[in-house]
């Protein structure tokens, strides 16, 4: 037998799949739009915004609601190519923003329809605009003070949620501070983790 054929292959169930998207599991299922092979009818009512970023966030969820069960493989069928002017890689643009409606959007949508499944939003929304959060320059205040706010509205949950990663958990307890203190603490605490 060759190695291809020794190749994992991990199935989901449709709550499995979100939760494993939410969660950000490492050997898991996440929000980009690359790497995956999609039955076209998926996308008979579904578009990717355009003009926005985080559209993979604001998109995947939406595809995996209509889908019975999803296959992850670890086989080699596609190549992707990291760019240094990818959004991920830049430095702060206005469009970032769009992060505060599209994770109002998953959060909203996935509590209507799972809400056992809020928790696991809360814990993807929370870590969504925490990225974003340390991507803003310090003078933007209002923008700072636009996403601090929609940090803030998940806290509680992911410091209760012994699912949500560690790093997600601590940030959420630091929040708790306020905007400054959280800043240079947590900025420490994950140079220290990753260190």
């Amino acid at each position: 037998m060759s190695s291809e054929e020794h190749k994992s292959v991990r199935q989901f169930s449709q709550e499995e799949a979100l939760l494993s998207l939410l969660y950000q599991e490492d050997d898991g299922l996440h929000t980009g739009a690359w790497a995956r092979i999609y039955k076209r009818e998926l996308f008979s009512k579904i578009r990717y915004p355009f003009g926005f970023y985080y559209e993979d966030l604001g998109t995947t969820y939406r595809v995996f609601f209509k889908c019975k069960n999803l296959v992850l493989s670890d086989k080699r069928m596609y190549m992707y190519r990291i760019r240094q002017d990818s959004i991920i890689r830049q430095d702060y643009s206005p469009k970032m923003m769009s992060v505060v409606p599209v994770t109002r959007q998953l959060y909203h949508d996935i509590a209507e329809k799972y809400p056992a499944l809020e928790v696991a939003a809360a814990s993807r929304a929370f870590s969504a605009n925490r990225m974003v959060y340390f991507s803003i320059p310090y003078s933007m205040r209002e923008e700072r003070l636009k996403v601090w706010e929609e940090m803030c509205k998940y806290r509680k949950a992911i410091i209760l949620d012994p699912k949500a990663r560690k790093r997600e958990r601590i940030a959420a307890l630091l929040t708790y501070l306020g905007a400054d203190l959280f800043h240079v603490l947590f900025s420490r605490v994950y140079r220290k983790q990753h260190s």
